[in-house]
């Protein structure tokens, strides 16, 4: 039985902590409950540091779901739902732009006929072009002889016929758009794959470059549709039916119904920027229908 302060304080702790209160003289009791209170305390850190390290498989101080292997498992989980929710996202923005890169193409591809359709056309049926110093046909192959003299006649006599130029500004518009709509399709195919295997930190990395190449293909699409629009804009009174198009004006609004398409290409080339009207007919009238032949 301990009889002096000395005694509490050089106790073992083991000791002290199984050591009856009614042992102990009233006036070391003070003492000893500090000494007891500061062990138990002592000892529930560490117990509480253990579990959070996950040293101690036992749980006594951690609350279910507090465990460091839960807290991590609802970490990936969460990390996983929010990234098959960007992947989604990432699919929905592949779709929009792969129908207007579609539209796109159309545009492209009435364009290129409507030139086609007003090329200069030899004797035998070949469509040529005035390339700035010769004539070519539609390989590329530049004429000479009996050709060239015949496509020259032609030109003078519709001097406002299509370049070459023209005609492979549209293959390489058309050619650009397909480059575009090929790392588009990649891009929807790798989002769709899903992220089994990868961590949470490849999930982080995956998203982030896959939102940044989404986000590059729109700005190229805008860019390659301005440039373009731009350029009509110069050779033919439709600048203003282009004016402002981007990508809404092809796919619409992310997440809206779509817009109205994009003023039609082969029409602005012509210089017509408005559906023709329907010839307006007037009603028959006692005073204006025709009279029966008797």
């Amino acid at each position: 039985m301990p009889s002096r302060d000395d005694d509490i304080e050089t106790m073992p702790d083991g000791d002290l902590l199984t050591l009856p209160s009614g042992n102990v003289p009233s006036g070391l009791l003070t003492l000893l409950w500090a000494r007891h209170s500061a062990l138990i305390y002592q000892r529930r850190i560490e117990e509480l540091n253990g579990e959070l390290s996950g040293a101690y498989t036992r749980h006594v101080m951690l609350y279910p779901g507090q465990s460091p292997e839960e807290k991590r498992r609802r970490e990936e989980e969460e990390a996983r739902r929010r990234y098959v929710q960007d992947m989604l996202d990432i699919q929905q923005r592949s779709d929009r732009l792969l129908a207007a890169i579609e539209f796109r193409e159309n545009e492209i591809d009435r364009h290129r006929q409507e030139i086609e359709d007003r090329a200069l056309k030899l004797h035998d049926g070949r469509r040529v072009y005035f390339d700035g110093t010769g004539y070519r046909d539609e390989t590329g192959r530049v004429l000479a002889g009996s050709d060239a003299s015949e496509a020259e006649v032609l030109h003078r006599e519709r001097p406002d016929a299509p370049t070459w130029q023209e005609r492979q500004k549209t293959i390489d518009q058309y050619d650009e758009m397909e480059r575009l709509r090929q790392k588009v399709l990649q891009e929807e195919k790798q989002a769709a794959a899903g992220g089994q295997g990868l961590s949470t930190a490849e999930m982080e990395q995956r998203r982030n470059d896959a939102q940044a190449r989404m986000s590059s293909y729109e700005q190229q699409f805008d860019a390659q549709v301005k440039a373009a629009h731009d350029e009509m804009a110069k050779e033919t009174d439709v600048g203003s039916a282009y004016a402002d198009t981007s990508l809404d004006d092809y796919a619409g609004p992310a997440g809206g119904e779509g817009k109205s398409p994009a003023p039609d290409f082969t029409r602005a080339v012509a210089g017509l920027s408005e559906t023709p009207k329907a010839p307006e007919v007037t009603p028959a009238t006692a005073s204006n229908a025709p009279k029966a032949r008797v």
